[in-house]
């Protein structure tokens, strides 16, 4: 392992350890580039795989259900078949493990793996702060674009589904964003049936300073709202739909993300927007996520996935799950590859993503977890770098590219086409330099 990466990982380490010393999550680090982080005593299986392995599993599953990784309203679950230490999530169940009968989760999930049994993953979200240590947003050198009095149609009809860290609270939004650029087209209210982990209602709210409450924003506060501007400024018309996945450190599970998807899909996105992700015990395909993107496809929904910033070519999920477009981020002068960009054959387009401009939430940061060492205070926009806001991007365009009137059965296959429609970025990849509705 090199000198960067070894940095990399120690950085991810130090975001997560109190998750890591309360033992709600564990990791396992196979000697490599990565690290694979996943809910302790936790697995997830393929609806389709259970009957044949259920039996089997029963033996092993915690008579009354152990306590799930505890985020605060981001894992909505439901009991499945009303079996205690069951849950399910469209089309893969969870199944909590007792501790006295197995020791390792992920021993457990590598000799079970081959009948798509896998971890339940911890997902973060992809931009450089938590992916590599060295950008946290900044402040801008220049304001945001003012919106137009008439805006721009691009989009109009399009609903894009951002699965993130929400949709901010009022007190945490400029006037003018919450009037000119978000005060339409917007939905983050909770609709029945969407719980979290408690069992009431999931709140796609972003909190700012939820885990740990010390007055500063956490890792990824306004992460969600970072995409929602760039979706807008290149598809205005189109109407954006924040969905909770990730807290305000930017954690979640793929139980949790898998269910967003789900919710995406029930209210009629076209697009779905993944700026996030995680790498999966020998690569392989993890159940929970690839169940939702599965369903997602079947229903014709383009999904969009960020490739990652550790600058290797391992997959990334969900990005590199089949029929979903993985991206990539362009580097500040948008003619190469980004420094921290992940790479491979399953990364379909590249676009701008180094020192990226969009809106940003009210707050001020911690400065002893930034790289600068300054506690630079925000009011309406940011700087900031990663393949999160490169997906932002390339979502904005197949927005404001799909037909007028498509129905949400034609968009994944419109989408396809909208980016193979674009200039060569290498022999695997396309690339995008987005055409803004205004300047």
């Amino acid at each position: 392992m090199d000198d960067r990466q070894a940095r990399v990982n120690a950085w991810k380490h130090r975001i997560l350890q109190r998750y890591l010393d309360d033992e709600q999550i564990g990791f396992y680090e196979p000697g490599d580039k990565r690290n694979v982080f996943y809910v302790r005593d936790q697995v997830v299986v393929p609806r389709s795989s259970f009957s044949s392995i259920g039996e089997r599993l029963e033996r092993y599953a915690a008579a009354g259900g152990r306590p799930r990784f505890g985020l605060p309203g981001i894992t909505g679950q439901q009991a499945f078949a009303g079996l205690p230490g069951r849950v399910d999530v469209g089309g893969a169940v969870a199944v909590d493990l007792d501790r006295g009968k197995v020791a390792d989760t992920v021993a457990f999930a590598a000799d079970f793996g081959k009948s798509g049994l896998s971890l339940n993953h911890l997902v973060t979200g992809l931009q450089r702060r938590t992916g590599y240590p060295d950008g946290d947003p900044e402040l801008p050198a220049t304001p945001l674009p003012e919106m137009p009095e008439e805006r721009s149609t691009k989009g109009s009809g399009v609903t894009v589904a951002i699965v993130d860290t929400g949709f901010p609270t009022p007190s945490s939004i400029s006037d003018n964003l919450e009037r000119a650029w978000f005060g339409y087209g917007v939905d983050y209210a909770t609709q029945d049936g969407e719980v979290d982990d408690q069992g009431g209602p999931l709140q796609h709210i972003d909190l700012l300073d939820g885990p740990d409450r010390d007055s500063y924003l956490d890792a990824e506060a306004g992460h969600g709202l970072f995409i929602g501007g760039l979706v807008r400024r290149i598809a205005p018309g189109a109407k954006l739909l924040f969905l909770k996945a990730l807290n305000s450190d930017g954690m979640g599970t793929e139980l949790g993300v898998a269910r967003a998807i789900d919710y995406a899909v029930q209210r009629g996105a076209k697009v779905i927007n993944l700026s996030l992700g995680f790498y999966t015990l020998q690569d392989a395909t993890p159940s929970g996520v690839a169940a939702a993107v599965e369903a997602a496809r079947e229903e014709g929904c383009a999904v969009i996935g960020a490739a990652g910033n550790d600058g290797i070519d391992d997959p990334t999920y969900p990005a590199a799950l089949e029929g979903v477009i993985g991206v990539g981020a362009l580097d500040k002068d948008k003619t190469g590859k980004a420094s921290f960009s992940n790479d491979g054959s399953w990364v379909n387009v590249f676009a701008p993503g180094d020192q990226v401009q969009s809106t940003y939430v009210v707050g001020r940061e911690d400065r002893r977890i930034t790289r600068d060492r300054n506690a630079d205070e925000f009011v309406d926009t940011a700087v900031w770098s990663g393949t999160s806001f490169a997906c932002g991007i390339v979502s904005g365009h197949i927005a404001a590219n799909l037909s007028s009137g498509a129905g949400a059965g034609t968009a994944a296959a419109q989408a396809a086409g909208i980016i193979g429609r674009l200039g060569e970025f290498d022999s695997t990849a396309r690339k995008l330099i987005p055409e803004y509705a205004f300047e």
